[in-house]
């Protein structure tokens, strides 16, 4: 006949018992089941010398008393930290709204476009160039394409179609 497995009094699982503390054994060897009986043991054992020691009881009141301050200190230096993260982060919104309306502008007159999807086609060829530049990676296209300003003349319907013409001849072939 075989013995009867006992279980464990955190887990519930089947164990088997230490041949040295057979008598005593009652959690199985899982890292948790022996975190769980040291807490247990830690417990009681505070809880036993608060009881029967006065000065145990009274420089405990002490600590607790003054971790709970430092507890509260700290929480209230983060909220502190998170309203000042907030307003920055709010000026930084606000100032970044500000630059993509500088930029708008900036690339809008070199440019010479008040076109708005001339304008985002510019922007979008600027912003991939930029992209192109930070990785490293070489330019194998040209520049986005700017308007010649000394060789371009406006034409009177340019204003409403947002197209530059170029009036220059074309080169001479030899």
């Amino acid at each position: 006949m075989s013995k009867k497995l006992p279980r464990c009094d955190s887990c519930g699982r089947l164990f088997r018992l230490d041949r040295y503390n057979k008598s005593r054994q009652k959690n199985c060897t899982y890292p948790d089941c022996v975190r769980a009986r040291k807490q247990l043991r830690q417990r009681e054992w505070h809880a036993r010398r608060r009881a029967s020691d006065i000065e145990f009881r009274i420089s405990e009141n002490a600590r607790c008393a003054e971790a709970n301050r430092h507890r509260r200190a700290a929480a209230k230096a983060r909220a502190e930290t998170m309203k000042r993260a907030e307003a920055v982060a709010e000026e930084t919104q606000s100032w970044l709204a500000m630059q993509s309306d500088v930029l708008t502008g900036l690339v809008a007159q070199l440019a010479d476009t008040v076109d708005p999807l001339r304008l985002e086609e510019v922007k979008r060829a600027y912003a991939d160039r930029g992209r192109r530049l930070s990785a490293g990676r070489p330019l194998s296209e040209p520049a986005p394409a700017q308007p010649v300003f000394l060789d371009v003349t406006r034409h009177p319907l340019q204003a409403e179609s947002g197209v530059l013409l170029d009036t220059r001849s074309p080169p001479s072939r030899q």
